[in-house]
């Protein structure tokens, strides 16, 4: 299911999967520049004890295309802004190139 949150006045889209699981642990999964979040599906599939998240950063698959330049580093507070509204605890972050990025910078501002 598609869900959105507000940053910076455009919309992120996300989404949950295994919502229904008690797993303590949320797996947030964060793709590659020119990507969206459904790359990860097929893994995410074989992930059934864990909670899930994607995320479509700002400009790719459903989430708003501002006009702004596109800097690393703001992909990285749309990550923050996803953790802080969700009150996401007990992360575990995948991503793949610019989401590894934006993971790493998310979480060393937030810590």
């Amino acid at each position: 299911m598609t869900n959105y949150i507000n940053h910076n006045n455009y919309k992120i889209s996300y989404s949950k999967w295994n919502t229904t699981q008690k797993s303590k642990y949320t797996l947030l999964f964060v793709h590659a520049s020119g990507f969206h979040g459904m790359i990860w599906n097929q893994i995410i599939t074989k992930l059934s004890d864990y909670n899930c998240l994607t995320i479509d950063l700002s400009g790719h698959g459903l989430s708003d295309n501002p006009d702004h330049d596109y800097k690393w580093n703001e992909f990285a507070f749309e990550l923050q802004t996803l953790i802080v509204d969700l009150n996401l605890n007990n992360i575990f972050g995948i991503g793949h190139s610019l989401g590894g990025y934006a993971i790493t910078h998310a979480t060393n501002k937030l810590s």
